[in-house]
């Protein structure tokens, strides 16, 4: 347990435009001084945190992304790849591909951290964490006060599209309840 207990740390969610400091606390995974390097797994991806929820039996995992920027990012490779001389075909394989991109990271993230959990109970290095009931939070920035209202619906629904997408990516039997919230929603609950 002492092992476990050294990796306890307020959440820092790393966004330099959120002055938000987080009152949770979780266990480290990702980085030089997380967890998961501590057991020599750090080839694999993961989420940031481990949270035990206190009102639930449910294990909480915690990734803090920057949809809106890997959104962006995407957005412009895809208006230049619909500008490229491709036949259509071509050009609809590679926006499909580009479009499940941020979708199969956070799938693969999460996927990744349940073979790290498994690996710390089989070496016993903290074993009551129940996989069985799982809440898999992908945290985000809030909406920026320069985005269009009718960009803002259009960014709501694609968020709902990728919380959805990610959950039918995640097999049943795990019983994941994904959920895509903004940081101040995060921080209240």
């Amino acid at each position: 347990m002492e092992r476990w207990n050294k990796f306890k740390q307020r959440m820092n969610h790393e966004m330099s435009n959120i002055s938000l400091t987080l009152k949770r606390e979780g266990y480290k995974l990702d980085g030089e001084k997380g967890l998961k390097n501590d057991i020599k797994f750090d080839a694999l991806k993961s989420v940031d945190y481990i949270e035990l929820s206190k009102l639930s039996e449910r294990l909480i995992l915690v990734e803090f992304s920057d949809l809106y920027s890997q959104t962006n990012e995407i957005n412009k490779q895809i208006t230049a790849l619909k500008q490229c001389k491709l036949e259509n075909s071509q050009k609809k394989a590679f926006l499909t591909k580009l479009g499940s991109t941020i979708q199969k990271e956070l799938t693969d993230k999460y996927k990744d951290t349940r073979l790290i959990i498994e690996q710390m109970q089989h070496e016993k290095f903290y074993s009551e964490l129940n996989l069985h009931k799982t809440v898999f939070y992908v945290v985000i920035a809030p909406f920026h006060k320069s985005i269009a209202k009718a960009d803002k619906v259009e960014i709501a629904r694609r968020l709902d599209d990728l919380e959805s997408n990610i959950d039918r990516c995640l097999p049943g039997a795990w019983d994941v309840k994904v959920k895509l919230v903004s940081i101040t929603q995060f921080s209240s609950a």
